[in-house]
C-alpha cells in the first residue's frame, strides 16, 4: 500500500471521528438540559408528596392527641386501640366503642333505617 494512500485514510478517519465529536458534543447540553429540567420536575413532585404527607401526619396526630385527651376527662369514650379495645363485653356483643351519646343517635338512626325497610 502506498504511503500516500495511508495518509489518506488515516486523515479521512480522523475527519469522521472529529464530526462525530462534534455531533455528539452539540447534543450533550440539549441531554443535559432535558436531564436537569426533568430533574427539576421530579423535585418538585417529591417536595408536593413530602408536603401532602406531612399534612397527613399532622392531621393523625392531632386526631390522635383529641382521642387521648378525651379519654383522660373521662367523657366515657373508649380510646381506639387501647388494650381493652379489642376485648369481648362479657355477654359475647362486640365491644362498644361509642359514647353514650353516640351510642344514642347511632340507635336512632338504625331504628329510623328498620323503619324505611318495613
Amino acid at each position: 500500500m502506498p504511503f500516500w494512500l495511508t495518509t489518506v485514510l488515516i486523515s479521512a478517519s480522523a475527519f469522521l471521528l472529529a464530526c462525530l465529536a462534534l455531533y455528539f458534543a452539540a447534543q450533550a447540553p440539549l441531554g443535559y438540559k432535558r436531564l436537569a429540567r426533568d430533574f427539576d420536575t421530579l423535585q418538585d413532585q417529591f417536595d408536593e408528596w413530602k408536603d401532602a404527607i406531612r399534612v397527613a401526619l399532622g392531621r393523625a396526630s392531632r386526631m390522635k392527641r383529641a382521642i387521648n385527651e378525651s379519654h383522660s376527662a373521662g367523657d366515657g369514650a373508649t380510646p381506639v386501640g387501647g388494650a381493652d379495645a379489642l376485648q369481648p363485653t362479657p355477654d359475647g356483643a362486640a365491644p362498644d366503642f361509642l359514647t353514650p351519646r353516640q351510642r344514642f343517635f347511632q340507635n336512632q338512626i338504625l331504628a329510623r333505617r328498620s323503619r324505611k325497610q318495613v
